[in-house]
């Protein structure tokens, strides 16, 4: 090795370690001054979209619908028209069509009340407390159910039970698809 080599790595073991330049305040006073519009900026947006919602946004109108009572009130026509004394294969048929047809009817009586209202249509049971329409009553109207009195025909049926059923015949089942 050479004396000069020497000589440099004495003079770096001896010098102590250099340490990092303290953090200028020029960068702390930078940092300040952007922190304030920054924030005033963020308080203007969120107060403006606050505002938009509370007085301008458009309202969602919601209404209720039973479906329980929609379907029973099928229900207890379909029933009633099977179960009735003297009913006909071609009543039975005819009820049996009823049924068929209450998924599509209803799909389409709920589309048609919903255009109707302009509103957003919830199951009744779904919605806690009180406050929105119901719209049970239309519905029924729309899919000819309004006319069924379910406690009289409830009544009506009961009595048709007491008494004996009548024979069933393999003519009132429907045809098999």
């Amino acid at each position: 090795m050479a004396a000069s080599d020497l000589a440099s790595d004495e003079q770096a073991a001896s010098s102590p370690e250099q340490a990092p330049p303290p953090v200028s305040s020029g960068f702390r006073e930078a940092v300040a001054a952007l922190a304030v519009p920054t924030a005033l900026a963020a308080l203007v947006s969120c107060t403006s979209i606050a505002v938009y919602h509370v007085a301008f946004a458009p309202r969602v109108k919601m209404a209720t619908i039973d479906l329980a009572t929609v379907l029973e009130a099928s229900e207890v026509l379909f029933t009633e028209i099977v179960a009735k004394p003297g009913a006909t294969d071609a009543d039975r048929a005819a009820a049996y069509e009823l049924v068929r047809q209450t998924g599509p009817k209803l799909d389409a009586a709920i589309g048609a009340l919903q255009a109707r209202c302009g509103c957003v249509l919830l199951a009744r049971p779904a919605v806690i407390g009180s406050g929105s329409i119901d719209l049970t009553a239309d519905l029924k109207a729309i899919m000819g159910l309004d006319r069924v009195d379910l406690d009289a025909s409830k009544a009506r049926l009961k009595a048709l039970s007491t008494t004996s059923p009548p024979a069933a015949s393999s003519a009132a089942l429907p045809p098999k698809p």
